[in-house]
């Protein structure tokens, strides 16, 4: 349950402005616990009188697998309050496409739908795209947007699968261009698509985190990192054998 205190004596805030509100803290959420949670029941109490709606017959949507899908969370509870107050006050600071890129990265983490490994793959990619365009200050492709996001914005996290390629080894950016002309590579190496899948999960929420000055909250190591750091030696034997198989770095 979400509680809003106001500490002054000021009027009270409009109804909308409290649903914004509400609905802003339930997409950080989903971001945090790394499973989606929306807001099914909204109540409002003005000098007596209460105001009462249901949107959603859900509070929240687990992955049909049940919580274990959540790959532990992403903010540690005890900085819970504190993320969710630096990271809200950051989202209104954001224009409407700027927001519009958040909201889709966090959404495209947590389909509410059961998706085929490559079709995930896609869309996380897609909203990785979308986060580098609004964010990522330069001219020209990809090649020349992404690196300046993470300039700007530092993720914090080492050890993942590169977005760009390198030395001839695909990156990430590889394989999506790969499934995205209808190539599916995870027959010539298996396991290929799910070890980069954890990586590029990990890119977007530790991105999502500097975007939204979440590294100000400290966030314990959590299991999802700490099996990507694990996975790096097979990491990069897949990226060679992927090389091997003609899926190169296009950069």
């Amino acid at each position: 349950m979400l509680v809003f205190h106001d500490p002054s004596n000021a009027s009270p805030a409009p109804l909308n402005t409290l649903r914004q509100s509400a609905r802003a803290a339930a997409l950080l959420l989903s971001l945090a616990a790394r499973w989606r949670i929306v807001v099914h029941g909204f109540h409002a109490y003005f000098n007596g009188v209460t105001h009462e709606e249901w949107d959603y017959p859900l509070s929240r949507v687990r992955a049909a697998n049940g919580l274990e899908d959540s790959r532990d969370f992403l903010v540690h509870p005890s900085y819970l309050e504190n993320f969710i107050q630096s990271a809200s006050s950051r989202i209104g600071s954001l224009g409407e496409a700027e927001s519009d890129a958040v909201s889709l990265a966090i959404y495209s983490l947590h389909p509410t739908v059961k998706h085929s490994v490559e079709s995930r793959f896609l869309a996380l990619f897609v909203a990785l795209e979308g986060l580098a365009r609004q964010f990522g200050r330069a001219n020209g492709g990809m090649h020349s947007i992404i690196p300046a996001l993470l300039a700007a914005y530092p993720p914090g996290i080492s050890g993942l699968w590169p977005i760009l390629g390198e030395q001839g080894l695909p990156g990430l950016k590889d394989l999506r261009n790969e499934l995205a002309h209808g190539r599916n590579f995870s027959r010539r190496v298996p396991g290929s698509l799910s070890v980069a899948e954890d990586h590029l999960q990990l890119w977007i929420e530790y991105l999502l985190l500097s975007i939204l000055d979440g590294r100000a909250c400290a966030h314990g190591p959590n299991w999802l990192a700490r099996h990507a750091i694990e996975q790096r030696d097979e990491m990069e034997s897949i990226r060679i054998n992927l090389s091997e198989a003609g899926i190169r770095s296009r950069s």
